[in-house]
């Protein structure tokens, strides 16, 4: 196990860390949902032809912004829509998070060159969500695994960084608890 785990953007403008990287600090899956897909379509983001985004579910304590935190916009599909992270500089995804910012809750986009490094540092895919969204003949798997999993584990990491005072580390917020990054709402035409 790796103490950190590093990403970046295409262009590498962008760059941040897990730490501590392992199981322990987050969950991998591959989110197929219509929401992920519609997001890096409109950022001209190839997704692999399955369909899927590959997550790393954690909590915004264990990420670090290494540099290029001027680059990072939030895009939200809908007013009330999740906060989609990603770097303007080459239209990256990096992040989600939820839009209600006292939720201790990130998920860092794996692409597809940083998949073999978090592989050894968090282990394989485990958990495969919204497939009936995914292209069909893609190679995607036919149903979703480890749902419910995938959810407890998320509720427990936001309840111990609740506890354990963590969830007041957040690299997405300011001081005053405002994003760091402006927020574009999509229109249903874009």
């Amino acid at each position: 196990m790796k103490s950190s785990l590093n990403f970046q953007c295409g262009c590498g403008q962008v760059k941040a860390s897990l730490s501590p990287a392992g199981v322990a600090a987050g969950s991998r899956i591959q989110c197929y949902c219509k929401d992920c897909q519609t997001s890096a379509r409109h950022l001209g983001y190839d997704l692999p032809a399955h369909g899927g985004t590959e997550l790393i579910q954690t909590t915004p304590d264990a990420i670090s912004i290494i540099s290029g935190a001027e680059n990072l916009v939030i895009q939200r599909l809908s007013p009330k829509g999740l906060c989609r992270w990603y770097a303007k500089c080459c239209n990256t995804p990096m992040f989600n998070t939820l839009p209600r910012k006292t939720l201790p809750f990130a998920g860092i986009v794996v692409h597809p060159a940083e998949s073999e490094a978090t592989g050894q540092a968090m282990g394989p895919i485990w958990g495969h969500a919204f497939t009936a969204s995914a292209p069909a003949g893609g190679g995607a798997p036919k149903e979703d695994k480890q749902m419910m999993r995938i959810g407890a584990k998320v509720v427990v990491r936001m309840i111990s960084a609740y506890l354990s005072g963590r969830a007041a580390q957040n690299p997405f917020l300011t001081d005053d608890k405002e994003w760091i990054a402006p927020v574009t709402v999509l229109t249903l035409e874009q």
